[in-house]
């Protein structure tokens, strides 16, 4: 049980732990993990809407909460989390109506300006992390990015965003976006290579599985260093012989050579200021 805590923002005093009671609107990656995540913290998830009712209907059962539409949401809730994929938002909160609660998604590249001139108390909860039902997140070690659309509901939201996270930061809509591109870049692009290359190895026979030992390697080394400086390989070393037998071995998949290639190219210039 929290107990209270207010503060005092422009002299108005502000009960920063009022989000107590939660809708939560989706019911994919995202969704299943924040409702676990707010029920594990004590908080209570009053009801789960979907577009689909059934799938609403699946995930309530799971954390013994109601299962509602998206029109019809319980009442006493003190905000609604509209966990959607960044497409499905804009249509999503057309069905949603005003109440006397704050509403977020949890979008990085969508702005905060699409619930405006339809919501009094609005924001983002923005985590980032890829969530996936197969694997356990530890919410103490995901950033959580908020903002709101006026000082005291994005305190309210930082007060409760702390509940889950070690890092919470206040962040508007513009620099979310460019954080949500890197992050793309940073966690699906290299998934893709990973993929990329595990393909390559099962067509010449060789076990995926030899690569892990480096890719938790190269993983705890970006958490204790700039990337910048970590850097290695035959681009970084201006080694052309090793990088034209790469470029040979990889004829049999020209979509992967030409990714060797570029970033080979970028990697050259970025390190030694000309073309490779």
């Amino acid at each position: 049980m929290f107990v209270a805590c207010k503060i005092t923002i422009f002299n108005q005093s502000v009960n920063i732990d009022m989000i107590n009671n939660v809708a939560i609107i989706g019911t994919g990656n995202i969704a299943w993990h924040l409702s676990d995540m707010i029920i594990n913290t004590g908080l209570k998830v009053s009801c789960i809407a979907s577009r689909n009712y059934l799938h609403a209907e699946k995930l309530a059962e799971l954390r013994e909460s109601k299962a509602t539409d998206l029109k019809s949401l319980c009442q006493d809730i003190d905000l609604v989390v509209v966990a959607v994929s960044d497409d499905a938002i804009v249509e999503v909160v057309q069905h949603i109506p005003d109440g006397d609660y704050i509403i977020v998604h949890t979008s990085g590249s969508v702005s905060i300006d699409v619930f405006k001139d339809k919501f009094r108390q609005f924001g983002v909860l923005y985590p980032i992390q890829s969530f996936s039902k197969k694997k356990q997140i530890n919410f103490k070690e995901v950033p959580i990015l908020v903002e709101g659309n006026n000082s005291q509901t994005t305190i309210l939201l930082e007060s409760f965003a702390m509940k889950f996270s070690e890092r919470v930061e206040i962040m508007d809509s513009e620099k979310r976006g460019s954080l949500h591109l890197s992050a793309v870049i940073v966690n699906n692009f290299v998934n893709f290579l990973a993929a990329k290359s595990y393909n390559f190895l099962e067509d010449n026979n060789v076990d995926g599985s030899l690569l892990q030992p480096l890719l938790k390697e190269t993983i705890a080394r970006l958490g204790e260093h700039h990337p910048r400086e970590m850097q290695t390989g035959p681009a970084m070393r201006n080694d052309n012989r090793v990088i034209e037998k790469h470029l040979k071995q990889l004829e049999s998949d020209p979509n992967l050579q030409s990714i060797y290639r570029l970033i080979s190219q970028q990697i050259f210039e970025e390190y030694h200021g000309r073309k490779l």
